[in-house]
């Protein structure tokens, strides 16, 4: 019987990791597997459609991403760097 509002959630929390209310890695996985598998397919799949879309030419669609952020923050930064740096 719990015997703090803690012990209580203990005993109802889902077995996401091995350590747990004592889970297994194995009863772990399965447990997080559909998690996995929705954030991993879901990015498989983003990446597939953007590099269409970068081969095609054919589309002038707007997604972002991490990569291209911070590819744009960079050429910003050596912009402005360059303008200090002649002034």
């Amino acid at each position: 019987m719990p015997t703090s509002c803690r012990d209580h959630l203990l005993t109802q929390s889902l077995l996401i990791t091995p350590k747990s209310n004592g889970g297994t890695r194995e009863l772990a996985d399965r447990a997080s597997k559909p998690f996995r598998d929705y954030y991993l397919g879901g990015l498989e799949l983003r990446e597939t459609f953007v590099a269409h879309l970068s081969e095609s030419g054919q589309f002038h669609i707007f997604l972002s991403s991490a990569e291209a952020v911070e590819e744009e923050l960079e050429e910003e930064l050596e912009e402005e760097v360059e303008e200090v740096s002649l002034n």
